[in-house]
């Protein structure tokens, strides 16, 4: 089992800075992705924009990256 399906299972929160290194991309990918309605923070800190994402929800979306790369993308 790794971390982030371990976190997934506790209901624990990821950072952005967690999201992108569990996801292996950058801000800027993990911004258009909720820009797109992919992956969206559960919560965010209004004084300073600090978002905070469900694991399970990073845990979904890593799974379905997973899914479609066997497919070439096709949807």
């Amino acid at each position: 089992m790794s971390i982030l399906e371990r976190r997934a299972k506790m209901g624990a929160f990821l950072t952005s800075s967690e999201v992108c290194k569990l996801l292996e991309i950058n801000l800027n990918v993990l911004n258009r992705l909720e820009k797109k309605g992919l992956l969206k923070p559960k919560s965010k800190l209004s004084t300073n924009g600090k978002r905070f994402y469900l694991a399970d929800d990073v845990d979904k979306y890593a799974e379905s990256i997973a899914n479609n790369k066997g497919d070439g993308g096709k949807r």
